[in-house]
């Protein structure tokens, strides 16, 4: 008969001893999982500022254009939708290199182009309107030119760090906690044991 209540009160145990850590390991990660700020929301929020200083320097060059060099016009003309559009993005979503990424592909050859001929402008003939122009192009450059080392740097990391591709087995549905109910299974445990317990030791008593 001892060997009846042994070998019926092992099973249980183990069932606790097993369900327990599974449910308590469960338990902490749901309360540890964190956001990791991202990198870009930094450099997003300076250009968002440059953006909006922008604009009205742009609104004040229409009127003058017919006094602007031609091709600073033309490159100005190419450079305000593409800032409209990258307004937009940051505006309407996370910071994201796929969505930074090819707007600055994008302005970055106008920008080359435009800021050495600002540079060479006679201060003395050129519309006053430009004075302003310049400086904040100067801003919005430099941001750009970090979401290009910042995105270039998360490509790379992603890449040297991502590990091979493994397949492992399943483990058994029988040993997994259910969702729901993790926090049950010792409970249930314990009781199912002391049961087995009582009911052998009234057993013992009968036959003794």
């Amino acid at each position: 008969m001892k060997r009846t209540l042994a070998i019926l009160v092992v099973p249980v145990l183990a069932l606790v001893v097993l369900a327990w850590p599974s449910a308590a390991s469960a338990q902490d990660a749901s309360t540890t999982t964190t956001t990791a700020p991202s990198a870009l929301q930094p450099v997003v929020d300076g250009l968002n500022t440059g953006l909006q200083q922008l604009d009205p320097v742009l609104a004040a060059l229409q009127p003058v254009t017919d006094q602007i060099d031609p091709v600073i016009a033309g490159l100005i003309s190419q450079l305000q939708p593409l800032f409209d559009a990258l307004h937009t993005a940051i505006a309407a979503a996370s910071p994201a290199c796929a969505v930074l990424g090819p707007l600055q592909e994008q302005i970055q050859p106008v920008l080359d182009q435009l800021q050495p001929l600002l540079a060479e402008l006679d201060p003395a003939t050129a519309p006053a309107e430009l004075d302003s122009l310049d400086p904040i192009l100067t801003q919005v450059d430099a941001l750009l030119d970090q979401v290009t080392t910042l995105c270039a740097a998360a490509a790379t990391t992603t890449t040297t760090t991502a590990a091979p591709a493994t397949t492992a087995a399943p483990a058994p549905t029988d040993t997994l906690p259910r969702t729901g109910g993790d926090l049950m299974i010792p409970g249930a445990g314990i009781l199912g044991a002391a049961a087995l317990l009582w009911a052998a030791r009234k057993r013992l008593a009968r036959t003794a």
